[in-house]
């Protein structure tokens, strides 16, 4: 049985059954296209491992305010990046810290009524996809992997699936795939949670069940599963909208069962390991044994843009990639100093100091949480060619950062 690590979903296949997957076949494609080896740079000229490591350790000596942020995704990259962030003092949130928080604040303010990914797919007899097509596009097998209706008796009856938002034509097709009864009800996102608080007061004073078959589903589900993802809300005060919809599912929970299932992103590792190792799901400043909260700060170095140019100069960003993809490193500050990834893209700005490295759990073996954030799979698909395996690790990498310096 093998892993494949490219999304949250963590999929299973073996060597009989193949896993069909876009998203996969398409990185897997950018991985064998690359011809040149990646090489460590300084200023955009190549050097070695061992020079561009020593450079990174003088920069962060020399600076002032340190931070980490990026694309960090294994458990093994996720400790490595609190240890070297204790020993430099650095402030740590991942590029992605935006999507996490939307949900982490409506959390924080009003809880919420979750299940694991098993439970929504063993028990949900009703389950509402809540987004648009992007939905299907960032997790291409989500219909197989919580969808298709398994061999159960917790669920007699078909499941119903209801697409609310703006799914398309073709996206409701991939849905009927699975064999569930599928409708649908097209809605504005920022719309939903107050259409479910006017359905259910409505249902109340009517008495009775609509014959309309979205109303009739919602009305009739014994477990009823909210789906949805916080990184494609882009409305704003997305926390609202989560924290809106967490109420109603709590309210629905006084008949019957109701959950809600965020699928998180690359992100749900750094957040579960993060939480476990300093109490705090990221945005914290890590100076030896004290830990410094402060969930309102996004960007990787936190109060740069309102000090002077002395200390703005002098701030340096670790950044960490450990996704492989040819797009744009996201970032949540200017060009970073240091840039750890897993390629260099010769078209952005180069980094002052560039350290590649291995993928995760392609590459070498790495530890993922799955998009549930319950369950800790270790991953390892040797599909790539054996010969391009070369690379450090994250956790590697970032183990010599801060250790010779007096940070």
């Amino acid at each position: 049985m093998t892993i494949c690590a490219y999304c949250s979903l963590l999929c299973e296949f073996t060597e009989s059954k193949s896993l069909a997957c876009s998203l996969r076949d398409r990185i897997l494609h950018q991985y064998s296209t690359i011809a040149n080896p990646i090489v460590p740079r300084i200023d955009g000229k190549p050097t070695t491992v061992g020079e561009a490591i020593e450079l990174a350790n003088r920069l962060l000596e020399s600076s002032q305010t340190r931070s980490i942020t990026g694309r960090i995704r294994s458990v093994e990259a996720t400790r490595a990046v609190l240890a070297a962030a204790s020993r430099i003092g650095a402030f740590v949130a991942p590029t992605k810290s935006v999507d996490a928080f939307k949900s982490i604040d409506a959390i924080q303010r009003s809880g919420m009524v979750s299940a694991s990914m098993s439970e929504v797919r063993f028990r949900s007899d009703c389950i509402v996809l809540v987004g648009d097509d992007r939905l299907l596009d960032s997790f291409p097998r989500l219909p197989q992997v919580l969808l298709e209706q398994p061999k159960s008796r917790l669920l007699p009856s078909p499941r119903r699936i209801i697409a609310m938002g703006e799914f398309s034509t073709a996206a409701m097709a991939k849905l009927r795939e699975t064999g569930s009864e599928v409708c649908s009800i097209r809605i504005a996102l920022d719309r939903i949670p107050q259409a479910l608080f006017q359905w259910s007061r409505c249902n109340r004073e009517t008495q009775t069940n609509s014959q309309n078959s979205v109303s009739r589903s919602l009305a009739e589900a014994r477990y009823l599963s909210f789906v949805w993802s916080a990184a494609l809300l882009d409305m704003p005060h997305a926390d609202l909208w989560i924290e809106r919809l967490y109420q109603w599912i709590e309210h629905r929970n006084i008949e019957n069962r109701c959950v809600g299932f965020p699928l998180a992103s690359d992100y749900v590792t750094f957040q579960q390991v993060c939480t476990w190792t300093t109490g705090f799901p990221g945005r914290v400043h890590i100076d030896g044994e004290a830990f410094t909260y402060d969930p309102t700060l996004s960007s990787a170095v936190p109060g740069i843009a309102n000090r002077d140019s002395t200390v703005r100069d002098s701030a340096v960003t670790v950044q960490v990639d450990e996704l492989f993809d040819k797009h744009d490193i996201p970032n949540d500050c200017e060009s970073p100093t240091i840039l750890i990834a897993t390629h260099f893209d010769e078209r952005s700005e180069s980094p002052r100091v560039f350290i590649p490295c291995a993928i995760p759990g392609v590459d070498h073996r790495a530890t993922f949480f799955r998009v549930d954030g319950t369950v800790a799979v270790e991953a390892f698909d040797k599909t790539p060619a054996e010969e391009k395996v070369t690379l450090l690790s994250v956790a590697a990498i970032l183990a010599r950062l801060g250790v010779s310096s007096s940070c």
